[in-house]
Order: C-alpha cells, then structure tokens, then sequence
C-alpha cells in the first residue's frame, strides 16, 4: 500500500499549506479615516491644574459621553487617559469614532456596568481599542456591536506585566470586503514574566466560514510571536470563524485554554504548541448544519480541523497537552482530522477524551509526515503522539480512526477505537516504528492495524509492540480480509495479499517475524488466532 495514496484520501494541495502561513505580525494596515488626529503635545500640567479623578470616573458624568451613541465619545475618553485610571461605563451604547489608543500608561481599566456596547462607524475595519505599552489592562463587561453593513472591529491588547478580558462579546458577524480583515482579538505580553487571562469572551458569528483570505481572514483569538508571557483562556465561545477559533501556535508563551465551546471554524477550532500549553475541559464540533453564515469561498484553503498542534518558526520545547475534550466533526467537505499534528508540530498527549467522526475519510488523529510546511522544515527530535484512554468513535466511511506518520514511539494506551463506518481501519503507523499498543479494543469493518514501513533502510526492527493485546473486533460481516494471492480495493487501486503469517503478542512484531522484509512494506493486523496476531504483506498489482 502507498502512503502517499493512503494519505491522500485526508490530504490538501501542498500549495495550500504554504497559505497557512501567511500572516506573522500583528499590524494591520492603517486606514486613515479609521483613526483620529494625533493629537498635539501640550505641555505637562503643574499639580495644581491636575484633574482630581475619583477612584473610578462615570464617562457619561464625568468626561460627558452620551450613552445614547448618537454622539461619539472616543476622543472624550483618549483626553482622560492617564495613569491607574478606571473608566466607568454605564448602560448604554458608546459610539467610538476612531479607534481609542491607550499607551504608556501603568494601568488603564475599562469596566461595564450594566449593558453596554461600543459602535464603531459603518464600514469599519481596524482596532477599536488598541492598547500598547501599558503595564496593567482591564477590559470587562463591555461589548462591541458590529451589526452594521460591512462592518468589524477589533481589540488589540499588547501589555508588560498583565491583562484581563473578562465578559465581552462581539454582537454580529464580523465580515468585511477587504482582503486584510481585523481579528477579534490580538493578544500579548511583551515580558516572559507577564500573565494574561481572557475569559467569558464569546463571538457566535465570527465572520465567514471560508473566508481564509490567504491567512488574512478574520480569526477569533491571535496570540503570535509578539507574545512572551503565558496566556489562560477560560470558558470562551468562538463560532464561525474563517481563519482559526484561537490560532496560538507560533509564541514561546505557554497557553492554557479552559473550557468553552468552539464551532465550525476554519483552519482549527483551537491552534497551540508545545511544552505549558494545552487544551482541557473543551468542545470542538465541526457540523455544518448547523452554521448560520454564507457558505463562500470553500476553495481548497478550505479545512476544518478540531484541534491542531503545529509551531512554525518558535523553539519551543515539544510537549503540548490535550485533556478531557470533546471533539466531534459531523458533516464538513474537508477536514484533516478532528486532532491534527502538521508537519513542524512536536509531540502532543492526549488523554481522557472523545472524538467522533462522522464525516468520511476523516481522521480522529492524524499525526502529518515530518515534511517541508511552507517556509518552515520539519523540527529536529521526537515527533511521537501518545494517546491514553481515548474514546474514537463515529460512522465514518474510509480512512482510519488514527493515522501516525513518521512518529516512532508513539503510545496508543487503553484508548477504545469503534469505527463502524463501511472501509474504514483503526490504526494506520507509516514509519513509526515502536510505537506501544497497551490494551483498549479495536472494533473496524476493515483492519484493525496497517504498517508501513521501508524494509531497506529501516534501522528499528521493532514495528509495533503490544504490552496488552486489545480486544480486536470485525464489525462487518461483508468484508473478507483476505488470504495470500487474494485482492483488496484500497484508496482506488487494487492490492494483492503477498504472504501473511502470525506472530506472538508478547513483545514487539519485528521485521524478523517476516519473510523478507525488503523494500516498502504494508502489513495488516487481521485479527488473532489462537492468542496470536494474524497479519498479512499486500503489494500492489
């Protein structure tokens, strides 16, 4: 069996990866008529003609705001500024003429009180709030309204020490005509020592589904490499998106993401890397069905993935962490996987989790072959994936409930892979050799386990190792795994049973359990006989 047919039963153009790439800096290009007037330099106060501010200032009695939003007020606030001030809104809509820039200051806190929405003007596109070389941020209970024509917003929040986004959501849908459209929240910390928290922050119509732009589409949460600091993101509700739900995959910073929901967004529901970042407690659902927005622009940038783990240029030590999630991909044209390992990811744990497929030829784990990603090469060092106790379930057609590409030493623990779906096999390793089978069950209407693996230059001989033989189950009557000199319909192309054989279950299947092992090689795990593993050798016709 070729892996790269195999393989491309979940495969993109290779043209379309080099797009996923695209966006690395958090600058968005300035449109004039966006922003306000740099304001002129005066000179700075004596003590006595310094405002006495309370300990928090009403904008609406104090700074004479109108929370009606017919008169705009950003200007009113950006004169206030200064340092350790807390900014009051009361219930009502505040419109924003321009975006409102707070920099150099201590500490700035913006609090709701009561219902309260920020407009920005019809046709908008740019940051709303933009916060820059500030020691302390405080955003919460504030929303931004975007349902106008044609028009977004975004927060961009850049902080030493400390941020909290607390209660915010984006009221609409967040699409916009130009090329270059504004995430929804642009977040760091520009100190190693920094910590961050955003929490409670919803967008349930993101933008577009397929609106990828080329890595210029909106994306819901954007944390790159102008990030030093670590970052929590606890019980957040992203929808809709067409560049990823949260894409933080390329900082040093670890990232910490808490529960929430994310739907039907491109690219990822959720994109981190590395050692101190992981997901826990979260949903991931792909269900086209149910998305409300235009269905544009699914072009072959187009894929849907659950969670993903990649890291682009940054050096960060492998290790990221996938616990207690629940991941289901329903009905989408194209999806990786609902867990997806690209090329330049590392290694990543998964535990205690459920992910069902049920749209075909999809993958509950695809862990990609180490392979150029764009500008990027595959990262030194080991790319395994262990999975312990794992629930893989759906009725997906085609494809395997796990496939491992050049990820030696992996560990599939106690895990339950129940594929019921017509051709569809359980596990597929395609040079990761070593890697551990420790209990658990296969249940396929195909086979349980394929290898492949290059007999010629393979320097490991140890090509699976069961420490406890799972429970191996056919579900399809209809499907006749075959005996030597028999045929089999795989991925469009017909392969002949070329010997088979058994070995035992104790210790590792080798290469001396075959009857010349040269050249590429693809075995079948057929079942068991007698407390033994039965496997075929298939070679195309």
């Amino acid at each position: 069996m070729d892996r790269r047919a195999y393989l491309g039963l979940v495969g993109v153009a290779a043209a379309s990866l080099a797009g996923c790439l695209t966006r690395e800096e958090p600058d968005i290009p300035e449109t004039p008529t966006d922003d306000e007037p740099t304001p002129e330099r005066t000179p700075e106060p004596t003590p006595e003609q310094t405002p006495e501010y309370p300990e928090g200032v009403n904008v609406v009695e104090d700074l004479g705001c109108d929370p009606t939003g017919r008169e705009p007020c950003a200007a009113r606030i950006r004169q206030a500024l200064e340092d350790d001030i807390v900014l009051r809104f009361p219930s009502g809509t505040y419109r924003f003429e321009h975006r409102l820039r707070i920099s150099q200051f201590s500490s700035v806190v913006m609090l709701g009180e009561g219902p309260v929405q920020l407009l920005p003007p019809e046709g908008y596109n740019n940051f709303l709030i933009d916060v820059s070389e500030v020691g302390n941020f405080v955003f919460s209970g504030i929303d931004i309204d975007i349902t106008a024509p044609e028009t977004t917003a975004g927060v961009r929040i850049l902080t030493r020490d400390s941020f909290l986004v607390d209660d915010v959501e984006y009221i609409g849908r967040g699409n916009h005509p130009n090329q270059d459209v504004v995430h929804a929240m642009l977040l760091g910390l520009t100190t190693a020592e920094g910590r961050g928290v955003i929490r409670n922050f919803r967008a349930k119509k993101g933008s577009a589904i397929g609106h990828y732009k080329n890595g210029d589409g909106r994306g819901g949460i954007s944390i790159g490499p102008w990030n030093s600091g670590d970052i929590r993101i606890e019980n957040c509700h992203l929808e809709e998106f067409g560049n990823n739900g949260i894409y933080a995959s390329r900082t040093t910073g670890n990232i910490e993401v808490i529960g929430g929901t994310f739907r039907n967004n491109n690219v990822a529901g959720i994109r981190i890397a590395g050692e101190g970042s992981y997901v826990e407690g979260a949903t991931v659902e792909v269900d086209l069905d149910s998305y409300t927005g235009p269905l544009t622009q699914l072009d072959s940038q187009f894929n849907t993935r659950g969670i993903v783990i990649e890291q682009g240029p940054t050096q960060k030590p492998a290790g990221a962490e996938i616990r207690n999630c629940t991941i289901v991909i329903e009905k989408t044209p194209q999806s990786k996987g609902g867990i997806y390992v690209f090329p330049t990811g590392r290694t990543v744990t998964v535990r205690d989790s459920t992910i069902r497929i049920n749209a075909d030829n999809v993958p509950g784990v695809f862990r990609s072959p180490l392979e150029r990603q764009g500008q990027y090469r595959p990262p030194d060092g080991p790319s395994w994936v262990r999975l312990e106790n794992v629930l893989i379930t759906g009725t997906a057609r085609g494809a395997s409930g796990i496939i491992l590409a050049d990820a030696p030493e992996s560990v599939i623990r106690n895990c339950t892979i129940d594929q019921s779906g017509e051709q569809r096999d359980g596990v597929y390793l395609s040079n990761s050799n070593s890697t551990v089978v420790d209990g658990g069950s296969v249940t396929t209407t195909r086979y349980p386990y394929i290898i492949e693996f290059d007999g010629d230059s393979n320097t490991d001989p140890c090509l699976l190792q069961f420490d406890a033989v799972p429970e191996i189950r056919q579900s399809s009557a209809r499907f006749d795994p075959g005996q030597s000199d028999s045929t089999v319909l795989i991925d469009g192309r017909e392969y002949r049973a070329n010997g088979g054989g058994v070995f035992s279950t104790s210790g590792c299947m080798t290469t001396d359990n075959l009857s010349s092992p040269t050249g590429d090689n693809t075995l079948a795990i057929t079942g068991t006989q007698n407390g033994q593993l039965k496997w075929l050798r298939f070679v195309p016709e």
